[in-house]
């Protein structure tokens, strides 16, 4: 489990350091918006435990903060907008903007909360097995 959990911190770390072009920063904004609702579905399913939930929040505010930082500074040009994940579109400081975006995946996990099988389903279709 340690080793998991140092591959995810070690893989996140490398991913959001190098990006450079604007195709790799708007991957890395999916990755923080499938990680946080990964991280969710695990908490709403038990999926996994509290260290892998932990890591997948990691995930999602390394990468989130890294997409932020990238829009701010005028690393993605507004014509790509529309590639971006609608919830870290808004405007703000990485904080700001990373919460909301949290609070826009809580909002999606808990209306199926109750849903084992979509809850399931969606574990499997975003990955969350193996994000980092």
């Amino acid at each position: 489990m340690r080793n998991l959990l140092l591959a995810i911190g070690l893989i996140s770390s490398a991913t959001t350091a190098y990006a450079q072009t604007p195709e790799e920063f708007i991957r890395i904004g999916h990755n923080s918006w499938a990680a946080f609702q990964c991280a969710l579905i695990a908490g709403a399913s038990g999926s996994l435990d509290e260290d892998d939930r932990t890591a997948l929040f990691k995930v999602a505010m390394d990468s989130g903060r890294s997409f932020v930082e990238a829009r701010n500074s005028g690393k993605l040009p507004p014509e790509t907008v529309k590639q971006w994940p609608p919830a870290l579109s808004m405007e703000g400081e990485p904080g700001f903007v990373l919460g909301n975006t949290f609070g826009e995946a809580m909002n999606v996990i808990d209306l199926h909360r109750d849903d084992v099988e979509w809850l399931s389903s969606e574990f499997e279709e975003l990955g969350c097995a193996t994000l980092r």
